[in-house]
C-alpha cells in the first residue's frame, strides 16, 4: 500500500472539515462580540453586520435566530447550528447529516441527546468521575459541540472547541452573557456536561470508516475482524519496509510480529503512526492533543 497520507497524520486528516465550522465563528466573534438585539427591530438580524456592538441588548433577537426561524430565543445551540449550516456551504440537509439528523437545534439538551443516539457523545471527566456515567476517557478536539450544565443534570448551554491542550479546552459559544464569545475551562470543571461530535462529510471525525478508507477496506464503520486484519497486515508491511523484519505480512498478531516491532518514538511520522492512531479511534479513544 502507498502512503495516501504521506507524513500527515490521521488526526491532522480527520479534523480538516472540522475548522471549517470553527472559522465561520470568526465573523460573530468580531471586535468585542457579537451582541443580541435589544428589541425587535430587524436592522441587525443580517449577517451583513457592520457594527457588532450597535447590536448590544438582552431580548434574545438574533441572525442566528432569524435563520434558525426562533426569534427571539436562547441562542447558544442556534449559534451551532448557524456555524454548521454555514460550513455546509449554507446546505441544511449537509447541516443536519452533520448534527446528527437534526436541524436547527434550539436548545441544548437535543444536541446531545441526539449526539448520544448516534453514538457520537461522550460524558465530560467531572459526569464520569462523580455521576458514575459510562464513555471512555475523551479528549475534545477542534469541531467538537460542548455542552454545559449547572448542576450536573439539566444541559443549560452549548458551544464549539477550537483548541485543547489536554488540561484546558477553548470555545466558542453563543449566547453567553448576551453576546457571543471566546472561552475556556479545565477539563475537570463540574460545568462541563460531555461533547458530541459533529458528522463531517457524512463521517464522524475519528471515525472508524475513515480510517477503513486508509486502510482500502469496506467503510462499513463497524470494527471487527476484516479491518483489524488489515490493520494489522498494514503495520506488517511497514515493519517490514522500514525495519527488513522479515515477518510474513498476515494479518495475524502473533510471536513473530510481536517481537518484531519497532516501537514509534516521539515526533515519528509515518504509516505506522497512522494505523496505532487509527486503531485508538476504532476504541472510541483519541490520540490526545490539539
Amino acid at each position: 500500500m502507498d502512503s495516501r497520507c504521506g507524513a500527515v497524520q490521521l488526526k491532522e486528516v480527520l479534523m480538516a472539515t472540522a475548522t471549517e465550522a470553527l472559522s465561520a465563528f470568526a465573523y460573530y466573534i468580531g471586535s468585542g462580540g457579537y451582541y443580541e438585539k435589544a428589541n425587535s427591530t430587524s436592522k441587525y438580524l443580517t449577517r451583513d453586520v457592520s457594527n457588532f456592538s450597535a447590536n448590544k441588548g438582552s431580548a434574545n433577537y438574533t441572525y442566528m435566530g432569524n435563520l434558525c426561524s426562533l426569534n427571539p430565543g436562547a441562542w447558544c445551540a442556534m449559534m451551532v447550528s448557524t456555524a454548521v449550516y454555514e460550513a455546509c456551504g449554507s446546505d441544511k440537509t449537509k447541516a443536519k447529516a452533520v448534527l446528527w439528523g437534526r436541524w436547527p437545534h434550539y436548545n441544548c439538551g437535543t444536541l446531545f441527546d441526539d449526539a448520544n443516539s448516534a453514538g457520537r457523545a461522550y460524558y465530560s471527566a467531572y459526569q464520569r468521575s462523580t455521576k458514575g456515567k459510562g464513555g471512555s476517557a475523551y479528549m475534545p478536539v477542534p469541531g467538537d459541540v460542548i455542552v454545559f450544565s449547572d448542576d450536573g443534570k439539566t444541559r443549560t448551554h452549548a458551544g464549539m472547541a477550537y483548541a485543547c491542550d489536554g488540561t484546558t479546552v477553548y470555545t466558542y459559544e453563543g449566547n453567553s452573557s448576551n453576546m457571543a464569545r471566546k472561552r475556556s475551562y479545565k477539563l475537570t470543571s463540574s460545568y462541563l456536561y460531555g461533547f458530541c461530535v459533529p458528522v463531517f462529510d457524512g463521517e464522524a471525525l475519528g471515525s472508524v470508516a475513515q480510517f477503513q478508507k486508509w486502510l482500502g477496506v469496506t467503510a462499513d464503520n463497524v470494527y471487527g475482524p476484516v479491518t483489524k486484519k488489515a490493520a494489522c497486515k498494514e503495520h506488517q508491511r511497514y515493519q517490514n519496509s522500514t525495519f527488513k523484519a522479515g515477518i510474513e505480512e498476515d494479518g495475524i498478531w502473533g510471536p513473530e510480529t510481536y517481537y518484531a516491532t519497532e516501537p514509534l518514538r516521539k515526533g515519528d511520522e509515518n504509516d505506522d503512526v497512522i494505523v496505532w492512531q487509527g486503531l485508538l479511534y476504532c476504541k472510541k479513544l483519541r490520540p490526545g492533543g490539539p
